[in-house]
């Protein structure tokens, strides 16, 4: 016999079927959790931003662009930034969301239920929705 059975093919695309409904959940975890070093790179940027600007003004300033982020958002606006400075300005809190609809490398983090917000303040304190985010 030199050819290939019914059964056979059956069978090789049903593990094929198998080993995609297995691998393509995980690569797009593996992707989302990548796609997050984003927000927190934007956030340790923005609060190094903060810290010079004190230190040139002894004030931080509630201005995005004069931080170095002119759209608020993320290098490819996968993650909108905002933030509040303290009625007193010697102290800020900075929040990372998903931008809707996307960023503009085609990346969307909206979907990402595990890690949906990243927040830094003045004094360096990293939080998250998840503890395993940051």
């Amino acid at each position: 016999m030199l050819g290939v059975t019914l059964i056979e093919l059956m069978i090789t695309i049903t593990i094929l079927g198998v080993l995609a409904a297995i691998a393509i959940p995980a690569y797009r975890g593996y992707s989302e959790r990548a796609q997050r070093t984003e927000a927190k790179t934007a956030l340790q940027r923005l609060q190094s931003q903060q810290e010079r600007w004190y230190l040139q003004n002894n004030t931080y300033t509630n201005n995005l662009a004069s931080l170095g982020f002119p759209g608020g958002c993320s290098e490819n606006c996968v993650y909108t930034l905002d933030f509040t400075v303290a009625p007193d300005t010697t102290s800020f809190t900075a929040r990372a969301q998903p931008t809707a609809g996307g960023g503009t490398n085609g990346v969307d983090q909206t979907r990402d239920e595990d890690c949906s917000w990243f927040t830094i303040d003045a004094r360096s304190v990293r939080d998250a929705e998840n503890a395993n985010c940051w």
